[in-house]
């Protein structure tokens, strides 16, 4: 087996251990057996168990006893691998040290960052905020100076409206956004997640009471006053169709559109179906073809009239009374609504879109602060200051050749420290962001790339410090472990001997060989006409019952192929023919193709010894669990195993 699928077999094996160990305290964990001395918790067996025996995890006796004496076999195994130092072969130790760090990166990033987002989201996904906001408009590259007066008009407005001024009066005399302004800032209902770049309107407008006014929060389209004006529960998705009469039209012969709406509308209370009379009467071209249907749609995306009339229906197949838009006058129809997705369904779709987003840098970010809090970080202006000032406009080339050794401490994580020289490497390693920076003063770029830096190595810090802070990636790292030297030895031990041993391999079979026959086997010819001509083909089935391939190529030339085969009773090779010798199957046409095939038996081979050739794939796996089985007899006598009784039936329910 190679390395990709050890991966792969580890990677099943022990990703379980997230969430399961995460749940699992130390406090109340008895050792529930030890091998040679070493101990292996019930909370260790426990995760283990309910992982692989999954829907039929029930806790019984006899099923906790069964799986027992597999991971006792398990860790027999771990023990003899041990014991051969099999944990300190370099490749061994280089391999787990890649699963590690492919471990760490997803498992902070996911803990921490990812899952987080995701919870975040999908909680407030259930609720639905109405806000309405005052807008201060920024440039699409504003200055820090721009930004700063922002925030400071921003702040000044909201203390006038805490001062007594009504925030629609403050909307009219401040707000920058036309668009809203002629509502008063509404900017109605809205849900989570808010569009790209908004992440910080959704936090204010979730985090808010009914009624109350923000501080200043930015966006991509600047510094925001934001007002919650109502809080509901989500309304979701609702699959609709509907009938409109526009305002005005050409088609229609009355000038009244109501009088129109109001005939279709009796129409339908009389009974005339809804997709039929949207294909007749609709003045929605779009939709009126397909029976007036529009699909899905949620909050915010038409206007608030047919929203409130398409949500206020509570039944599949409901349909509104005469309701007017700026387009005319509309019929809806309930279809469908959708039901809200579970969580792990909408883990899915959200963690796609959370990637994407600018909160996940703006949370790494966090997590980046956080970490820097935990590990007491310092770090040495001076120094960094001194390394920029060195450098000339070569610096954005790819002629760049670093800096001698400098092994001043730029910055330090606890008792990692990391160097001038350090950061020297890292930039030159990266002269993509070095060229793409050329525009910038030097500072800046230095700058730009020290922060890059420190964030990089933050992470890298954090991940050294799993195994420390949480005892469930410990745990998963020692499944790792147990699960390479698992291979390892059993690879030497069974695998490797079984396809080796030659002569007990042949001694084995000849000890065994009544387990490998033969069942029943036909002979068979099977004939492809390249016709599918009912008479032709009645011809060729009744000579093809008597004749040898070579006459039937004199009678019909070329007009059909045949290959011949050997297959057990059971074959679906053989189906649909009986199993005697000379029958033949019924025609089996492929109109696609437009040929027929027949299958001919021509002899049944009685039951049979398989050769060691023939069989020697089963021989081989039948060998392996030989080896196997004494090899686990051997070590069950090498080393001591304890079982604790009492703990064993604390699991038992």
């Amino acid at each position: 087996m190679n390395h990709m699928l050890r991966l792969v077999l580890l990677t099943g094996c022990f990703l379980y251990a997230f969430s399961a160990f995460a749940q699992t305290g130390k406090q109340d964990d008895p050792v529930l057996f030890t091998v040679e001395g070493n101990p292996v918790h019930v909370s260790e067996f426990d995760y283990i168990y309910s992982k692989n025996t999954g829907k039929d995890t029930d806790y019984s006796e006899a099923s906790l006893r069964e799986y027992l004496d597999l991971y006792v076999k398990f860790k027999l195994k771990v023990q003899r691998a041990k014991e051969l130092k099999m944990d300190t072969i370099p490749s061994l130790m280089k391999e787990l040290d890649g699963y590690r760090k492919q471990l760490a990166k997803s498992y902070l990033t996911d803990k921490e960052v990812t899952n987080r987002l995701i919870d975040e989201v999908y909680e407030r996904s259930k609720t639905d905020v109405s806000i309405s906001h005052i807008l201060f408009s920024l440039p699409g590259q504003p200055n820090q100076d721009q930004i700063d007066k922002a925030y400071r008009k921003a702040a000044e407005v909201r203390q006038e409206i805490q001062g007594g001024l009504s925030f629609e009066k403050a909307v009219q005399m401040y707000s920058e956004d036309k668009l809203s302004k002629s509502k008063v800032g509404s900017l109605g209902f809205l849900t989570a997640m808010f569009p790209s770049g908004f992440y910080e309107l959704e936090n204010a407008s979730y985090a808010l009471d009914k009624g109350e006014v923000s501080d200043p929060v930015r966006t991509k389209l600047g510094i925001h006053l934001v007002r919650v004006d109502d809080v509901r529960e989500a309304r979701g998705e609702m699959e609709v169709a509907h009938i409109l009469v526009r305002k005005k039209s050409q088609r229609r012969t009355t000038s009244d559109p109501k009088a129109k709406i109001d005939s279709l509308y009796r129409m339908l209370q009389s009974g005339t179906d809804f997709s039929e009379l949207a294909r007749m009467k609709s003045e929605d071209k779009a939709s009126a073809s397909n029976g007036g249907y529009i699909g899905y749609f949620g909050i915010n995306r038409f206007e608030k009239a047919f929203e409130e009339a398409s949500f206020g229906l509570m039944k599949d197949g409901d349909y509104s009374a005469p309701f007017q838009t700026s387009a005319g006058w509309h019929i809806v129809k309930r279809v469908s609504k959708k039901t809200p997705p579970s969580y792990e369904d909408a883990k899915k779709i959200m963690k796609a879109k959370v990637l994407k987003d600018p909160r996940y840098k703006k949370a790494t970010l966090s997590m980046v602060d956080r970490i820097k809090d935990d590990a007491n970080y310092a770090e040495n202006k001076r120094g960094l200051k001194e390394f920029t000032s060195n450098l000339d406009k070569n610096f954005f080339s790819y002629k760049w050749k670093g800096i001698d050794q400098n092994d001043e401490t730029l910055f330090s994580f606890g008792d990692t420290k990391y160097s001038v020289s350090d950061f020297a490497k890292y930039a030159k390693s990266n002269t993509r962001s070095r060229l793409r920076m050329d525009e910038l003063p030097i500072r800046d770029a230095v700058s730009k790339l020290y922060e890059e830096f420190v964030d990089e190595s933050a992470i890298k810090y954090e991940e050294k410090q799993l195994e420390m802070k949480y005892p469930e990636f410990k745990s998963i790292m020692r499944e790792y472990e147990e699960g390479i030297l698992l291979f390892e030895v059993t690879k030497i031990n069974v695998w490797d001997k079984a396809s080796q041993d030659t002569v007990g391999l042949k001694a084995f079979y000849e000890a065994n060989k009544s387990n490998y026959m033969w069942k029943e086997r036909a002979k068979t010819k099977t004939y492809i006409v390249n016709s599918t001509d009912e008479k032709v083909i009645k011809k060729f089935t009744r000579k093809a019952k008597k004749k040898l391939p070579e006459w039937l190529k004199e009678k019909f030339g070329d007009i059909f192929t045949y290959t011949q085969g050997v297959y057990e009773r059971g074959s679906r090779d053989v189906a649909g023919v009986k199993f005697a010798k000379k029958s033949i199957s019924s025609p089996i046409e492929d109109t696609r193709k437009g040929t027929t095939k027949l299958i001919k038996i021509d002899e049944i081979i009685p039951p049979a010894l398989k050769t060691l050739v023939e069989a020697r794939g089963y021989i081989e796996a039948d060998y392996q669990d030989k080896l196997e089985k004494e090899w686990v007899s051997e070590l069950r006598k090498k080393y001591e195993v304890v079982t604790n009784e009492e703990a064993l039936k604390s699991l038992m329910k």
